[in-house]
């Protein structure tokens, strides 16, 4: 066809000013009057590396495509090699900046560009127990900060003390606030999460080494800051509280608490309030 060509971009680098670098963008382009075709797309954004299957742009023609853009049906895969840096976080969370543990990613998406489902969606770990999988929706992907996330049977498994390292990093909380975490042991989330990345509400069951619990959680962490704030409440049947206030008198207890709290680098405040059952 007289109207395709070929373009092979085997490397573009870019760096933002707030600190995001695009080290690699890598693709065979295929562009013809009714879509563009990409293989061996490959994107290095800092630390992190992104393998695509081939990426497939449809529509009628280039006419408006600016307009179009936002309906032109999307599907997106990462194969396997693909992984995040958590240092590549640093310009939305700074703590994150000198954090350079790396997560694996399976995910598969389709949709457009303002509305997007989440087919497939894990997380892992090399070395760590740490995993998550999901399936949802994104939408409004082109601003990442106010973007929605819907994720469906939101599953979480993890070591608490992988959590306080993150925590650590971040420099939220202190020594004390980490070594109640760190009484969690092994632990598993399983639930629905709706909202923002930095601004969202959690709602499912908990199951740690200290008993289980139904929990409803809001957070919100600060643009730029080292701080979070979370709100809502927890109930459960079985909790060993007298781990927990290293009371051996209390032994296991049901209740349920409601607690809005803020936890910055240096100390954690707000209110508990609920009941207990012994």
């Amino acid at each position: 066809n007289n109207d395709d060509f070929i373009v092979n971009i085997k490397r573009l680098n870019v760096k933002e000013t707030s600190g995001i670098e695009l080290k690699k963008l890598q693709g065979n382009f295929h562009i013809a009057s009714t879509g563009i075709n990409v293989e061996d797309f490959e994107i290095f954004v800092g630390d992190s590396k992104f393998f695509f299957a081939d990426l497939n742009l449809d529509f009628n023609d280039w006419n408006g495509l600016s307009n179009k853009i936002k309906t032109v049906p999307l599907d997106i895969t990462l194969k396997k090699g693909s992984y995040i840096t958590l240092s590549d976080l640093g310009p939305f969370l700074s703590g994150f900046k000198n954090m350079h543990e790396r997560f694996n990613l399976d995910v598969s998406l389709n949709g457009n560009i303002e509305d997007l489902s989440i087919n497939r969606f894990y997380i892992t770990h090399n070395s760590k127990p740490l995993k998550i999988s999901a399936t949802g929706a994104l939408i409004g992907i082109k601003k990442p900060q106010s973007a929605q996330i819907r994720l469906n049977d939101l599953i979480l498994t993890a070591n608490a003390d992988d959590i306080n390292t993150i925590l650590a990093a971040a420099n939220i909380g202190n020594p004390n606030l980490r070594s109640k975490i760190a009484q969690l042991g092994n632990f598993s989330i399983n639930g629905n999460f709706n909202g923002q990345p930095l601004d969202a509400i959690f709602e499912g069951d908990i199951n740690t080494a200290l008993g289980n619990a139904n929990m409803l959680l809001d957070y919100t962490i600060p643009y730029g800051n080292n701080a979070i704030a979370l709100k809502g409440n927890v109930k459960t049947s079985n909790i060993e509280l007298g781990k927990i206030t290293a009371n051996n008198k209390l032994g296991s207890v049901a209740g349920e608490v409601a607690f809005d709290v803020n936890i910055n680098k240096n100390n954690y405040n707000g209110f508990v309030d609920g009941y207990i059952n012994h």
